[in-house]
């Protein structure tokens, strides 16, 4: 409540009346104590779910201190999928080596824990250092590229 003196004008709101202050919505409520929830280490191993064997990549788009939101860059074809607009939530625990901030390219497990989507092992990603072609001559353990 607003500090106001008791000997103002009451109830009618007059000056020195006592207001609440307006308070979150509902909604936003419950989407503190789900961020909330996902940072704790402990609920996070009781109630994540893997979803795929590999790594994906994404970019960051938003970092928040101790979390954050990661854009895939692929759909995921998952219910979850639709919740926060698309994002992935990144814990700052489950961040590996240091990240380069907000656009910054990330390689990640991805996650369930009912609550959304997660990212999990997520580590800087950087596509320069990938060697592609076609392979010219193979040796049975080695070939030429």
């Amino acid at each position: 409540f607003e500090e106001g003196d008791d000997e103002g004008e009451g109830e009618d709101g007059g000056a020195g009346a006592r207001r609440p202050i307006a308070s979150p919505s509902p909604d936003v409520e419950g989407d503190i104590l789900a961020e909330r929830r996902r940072a704790d280490p402990a609920f996070a191993e009781a109630s994540r779910m893997m979803l795929l064997p590999s790594r994906m990549t994404g970019r960051v788009k938003v970092w928040k201190g101790k979390f954050g939101w990661v854009m895939p860059d692929k759909p995921i074809n998952h219910p979850e999928a639709l919740k926060h607009k698309g994002q992935i939530y990144l814990a700052a625990a489950d961040v590996e080596a240091v990240i380069a901030g907000v656009d910054a390219r990330v390689s990640f497990f991805l996650y369930t824990d009912g609550h959304g989507l997660g990212a999990m092992n997520c580590r800087p990603y950087s596509h320069e250092r990938r060697i592609t072609g076609r392979i010219v001559e193979w040796k049975g353990r080695y070939g030429w590229v």
